[in-house]
């Protein structure tokens, strides 16, 4: 069984379709279907994460199998948007209704404080979880 974290480590090429002071928008293509990461810096929450698939970037579980190519791209594109960034704040989240996704994000949030050295906490909403990194 391939571990889920492979991860900074892809072969999918990826396009930065924008790069400014305070927006990071990349995409990518696996399978036909078009994946989205999206930064937007606020003064005060830091950097928002957000990616996901389809046209608007939803973040809907796809159910199509390439969770671990999907990731592995997420992990180098986050890899790349921290090194050119360096944020000493950003955060994501994920649905209650989407427990799994819960989950996934729970041990991606485990390698990037491992590989990336960024302290974590959660913080839990009635509706979604959110993962909350901070510069160690």
């Amino acid at each position: 069984m391939r571990k889920l974290f492979e991860l900074f480590d892809s072969n999918i090429p990826y396009n930065v379709t924008e790069e400014t002071a305070d927006s990071f928008i990349v995409e990518f293509m696996i399978e036909d279907l078009l994946y989205t990461f999206l930064a937007d810096y606020s003064n005060l929450y830091g950097w928002d994460i957000q990616f996901g698939a389809g046209e608007s970037g939803e973040v809907s579980i796809t159910n199509t199998g390439n969770q671990f190519t999907v990731f592995a791209t997420i992990g180098s594109i986050l890899m790349d948007f921290i090194n050119f960034y360096s944020p000493d704040i950003f955060h994501f989240s994920a649905t209650k209704t989407e427990m799994s996704r819960v989950k996934l994000y729970s041990i991606f949030a485990k390698k990037i404080q491992s590989s990336l050295h960024y302290a974590f906490k959660i913080v839990e909403t009635d509706y979604e979880s959110i993962f909350k990194f901070y510069k160690e």
